[in-house]
């Protein structure tokens, strides 16, 4: 029997003042996935760093949820609620590879301990030094 090992990703809150969380979440168990974003079903979403899903609450938008902006800004329409991002792996979920929190850092500034507040507040101080 095989076991299935936990996969390494990273939690993004919609509370913007809540860091990023590297997690670890069995990646074959969608309950456990709908337990971390606080909602009964999943659903998976593409974004434009190869191989990195999101995994968000499929009921969000139709839910009293609050926009996640981190989550937003790798995707062309809202998304609300707390989201999970993983690795992808053909059809499977895996842990996000070194490449992939790189990319998610250096293009996105999403990273473990950074919130979205963070993020906002270090883009001003670029644009009002940048101003000055």
């Amino acid at each position: 029997m095989t076991q299935i090992q936990p996969a390494i990703g990273l939690l993004l809150p919609a509370d913007a003042d809540q860091p990023v969380q590297r997690i670890q979440v069995r990646p074959d168990n969608t309950r456990d996935m709908a337990k971390l974003i606080g909602c009964q079903y999943v659903e998976l979403v593409l974004t434009p760093i190869e191989s990195v899903a999101m995994i968000v609450n499929e009921e969000g938008l139709l839910g009293d949820k609050r926009l996640n902006m981190l989550a937003s800004t790798l995707y062309p329409g809202p998304i609300v609620g707390d989201v999970l991002l993983l690795g992808l792996e053909g059809p499977a979920t895996t842990s996000l590879t070194e490449y992939a929190l790189d990319a998610l850092a250096q293009v996105f500034d999403i990273e473990p301990g950074r919130s979205a507040l963070d993020v906002a507040r270090a883009r001003l101080a670029e644009t009002d030094g940048g101003a000055a």
